[in-house]
């Protein structure tokens, strides 16, 4: 169910405004409907385009449901009065009483199905649009009329009916669903203006030239008016719509000439006496561009936003960032990072992550930047010192990952390095305090008053316990994350007031005083879930308190909150090695993963699958429809697959419309088996776009893993030269690679077992 519109409500206060929006509405039923009734040839005939039944339609859409009574009197009222200037004498009043049921009818649809403040935002809300407005009331409205109509012509006051309301419908619902009371300020921006200004012009002019001297004059404006669709927003791209349309209906009911092709044109298809058709062919497909641009350029400035978000994320994050090349060049920095270190950004262009590292700090950060290069990590963190532009040691907590190229090369890091200098120095700070508290007894009070003070004013929660690990004190930090406060927790164990696990649902830290762990392995994911339930990612250390004659006394536990740098770094880390469109692994990933599913083959009897799958004749779609197009058909087939697949498996995309999965602990015939289900699933899976359908197909390669096939590079050449013979060989099929039967043979003449 969608969210509840906000609907203009009018309140007895504004009984005034109300009063000047009803006669308004009065006015405009009262004009539309006498320009629709100059459009009859004869006084008997039916108008080819009715306006008044979208006004009211739109009307009832906009204003609150306790005003619908004033709205419907004022819509009959004014199609009344135009009837009475100009038109039939013996319409009475079951005409308008008609047109005003047609129009509850289309509201109420309306309402039900484009509750939002942005009705028509894409092409379903538009389909939805027509059928409320333009489908469902006109044809209730005709059968209505028809029933109503003496003699033989029931039927053809039906089909009339249904055209004249449907093309009023579709040239003026739109904008009654769009447009708001501050419209105008837009055109402010004198660009819009000029632009609507020379285009409104320039179709209006060129289709009353089509009407006039053009074969097929309706092709013509048609092109003009999606011309419009392309130029402009949606609100003035209907609006010309609406001018044209109006332009064009004024010549066929003055200009003779206009008359005479309408009414050839029309004869010539037997399709006689409905002049609203072509107006009708000419506002569907021009609707339906005007939207259809409005949905890419939405989608457009979502990415566009999407992208400046992470930037300035990046640039005003208060911790310091970076993208480093292969090679330890500063490609990108954040603010944060040049205060840091106190170099401005462009001095740090010219730098590599080397030239800043202190010494004795260096050799541990490149082994850890080998080994996440290797692939053995897929990222790492640690504490290490910098040198500022003054030549001072500075302490930072690094977090690092990598972003790898198709090929699985490095293509850059991206670094987070956050400021702990001032943590570093507090710990410092609380261990002298410490000590002096256990080596002063004489001032006992003093230091203890001077350390809470200490412990009150900093950013960590520090917790100190007697020597059985029961709480003595805990600083306001302390009470926030825990959930505690220091009167609750008094004297109670640390067990039990906190509750610490190695990640969000891992088991929990059983002794916080143990060298396993200390708060310097950094890699450990420590979870403290908050009394409440909330939960912090924290890093602690623990120190225990003793007497100058060797007396344990106590322990001070530090606690500080790491939760948004490690959010940071989980995201990055995903971005890094997850396809941005299917949300699968990438190809740097699958490998990485292939590579540890062999790893552990050898001295076992376990066998695996390894699949290639190639999509069939995807190019036609993107080439047909539009990258946008398959963009969504591969979202849509990697779901597919997923779908196909045991939850252990492993399915990923490789690139373009490659992909590649693993069939765990499975034989030759089962992982063929399962490989042509997906690939008969993929070639019956029917992709609609902009209401086409479209077909693909799909070949794979197969070739099995096991002890005695166990390397990356051999398996993958394998997957893949199976996969390209099932595309030689005709698409749609798997191919199941065979080694070759001779030692002699030459790698080319690969034996291919095609089981499809």
């Amino acid at each position: 169910m969608k969210k509840e519109t906000s609907f203009i409500p009018l309140l007895p206060a504004s009984r005034q405004r109300t009063l000047q929006i009803l006669f308004g509405l009065t006015v405009v039923t009262f004009l539309f409907t006498l320009f629709s009734l100059s459009l009859m040839r004869v006084p008997n005939e039916l108008s080819p385009v009715w306006f008044p039944t979208a006004i009211m339609t739109a009307a009832f859409y906009r204003f609150n449901s306790t005003l619908w009574p004033c709205i419907g009197i004022a819509g009959v009222l004014g199609i009344i009065a135009a009837t009475a200037v100009d038109g039939p004498a013996q319409v009475g009043l079951f005409y308008p009483l008609a047109n005003l049921m047609e129009a509850l009818v289309g509201a109420l649809l309306l309402r039900r199905w484009l509750v939002d403040d942005n009705p028509l935002k894409n092409l379903a809300d538009w389909t939805q649009m027509a059928i409320a407005a333009a489908l469902i009331p006109p044809f209730l409205g005709g059968i209505l009329v028809a029933s109503w109509t003496p003699g033989d012509n029931a039927f053809q006051t039906l089909v009339v009916w249904m055209l004249s309301d449907a093309a009023g419908a579709l040239a003026l619902v739109p904008l009654g669903l769009l447009i708001r009371p501050d419209y105008f300020q837009r055109y402010r921006n004198r660009t819009l203006l000029a632009s609507t200004l020379l285009t409104a012009i320039l179709t209006l002019a060129l289709s009353v030239i089509a009407m006039l001297y053009m074969p097929w004059p309706f092709t013509f404006i048609m092109v003009l008016m999606m011309w419009s669709a392309v130029r402009l927003p949606r609100i003035e791209a209907f609006l010309i719509f609406l001018l044209t349309i109006m332009t064009v209906l004024t010549l066929s009911a003055q200009h003779p000439l206009v008359q005479e092709i309408i009414v050839n044109t029309l004869n010539s298809y037997r399709l006689s006496n409905m002049l609203g058709l072509p107006f009708l062919m000419v506002l569907l497909p021009t609707g339906v561009m005007s939207i259809a641009m409005y949905a890419v350029y939405s989608e457009r400035r979502r990415i566009t936003e999407s992208e400046t978000r992470f930037r300035n994320a990046m640039e005003y994050s208060a911790v310091g960032m970076a993208v480093v090349d292969a090679y330890g060049q500063w490609l990108q920095v954040n603010k944060a990072l040049g205060v840091f270190l106190g170099y401005t950004p462009d001095e740090l262009h010219h730098m590599t992550f080397q030239q800043v590292t202190w010494p004795e700090d260096l050799p541990q950060d490149l082994v850890q930047l080998d080994r996440l290069v290797r692939g053995e990590i897929e990222s790492y963190s640690l504490e290490k010192r910098y040198r500022t532009r003054q030549g001072e040691a500075v302490w930072a907590l690094l977090a690092v990952s990598l972003v790898r190229n198709n090929d699985g090369t490095p293509l850059y890091f991206i670094q987070q390095i956050e400021d702990i200098n001032d943590l570093k120095k507090s710990r410092e700070a609380n261990k002298r305090l410490m000590a002096e508290i256990t080596h002063t007894n004489e001032a006992l009070f003093q230091e203890k008053e001077r350390l809470h003070i200490t412990l009150d004013s900093i950013r960590e929660a520090v917790i100190s316990t007697d020597s059985q690990q029961n709480i003595t004190f805990m600083n306001p930090v302390a009470e926030k994350i825990s959930g505690w406060s220091q009167a609750e927790a008094q004297g109670k164990s640390l067990r039990e007031v906190l509750n610490i696990t190695f990640g969000d649902k891992g088991p929990s830290l059983e002794n916080l005083y143990s060298d396993e762990n200390l708060d310097s392995d950094i890699e450990l994911n420590k979870v403290l879930h908050n009394r409440y339930g909330g939960s912090f990612d924290i890093h602690h250390s623990m120190t225990p308190l003793s007497t100058q004659e060797g007396e344990h006394i106590g322990f001070v536990l530090v606690i500080q909150d790491v939760t948004e740098s490690r959010r940071l770094l989980r995201q990055l880390s995903y971005n890094a090695s997850h396809d941005a469109l299917t949300g699968l692994p990438n190809r740097s990933s699958f490998e990485s993963q292939l590579k540890a599913l062999l790893t552990a083959l050898p001295g076992g009897h376990q066998s695996h699958a390894l699949i290639m799958l190639d999509l069939d004749f995807f190019k036609a779609v993107n080439d047909s429809a539009g990258h946008a197009a398959g963009d969504a058909l591969l979202h849509e087939i990697a779901g597919l697959m997923r779908s196909q697949l045991r939850p252990s498996d492993i399915l990923a995309r490789l690139g373009g419309d490659e992909f590649g999965f693993i069939l765990r602990h499975c034989s030759t015939e089962q992982a063929l088996n399962a490989t042509e289900r997906i690939v008969e699933a993929i070639k019956h899976y029917e992709f609609t776009w902009a209401g086409r359908r479209h077909r693909i197909g799909a070949s794979a390669g197969l070739t099995l893993i096991h002890e005695h096939n166990a390397q990356l590079a051999d398996v993958l050449v394998q997957a893949d030269s199976a996969c390209y013979a099932s595309k030689h060989n005709g698409r749609g099929i798997v191919t199941v690679y065979s080694p070759p039967r001779q030692v002699g043979d030459q790698p080319s003449a690969y034996q291919i077992c095609n089981n499809a």
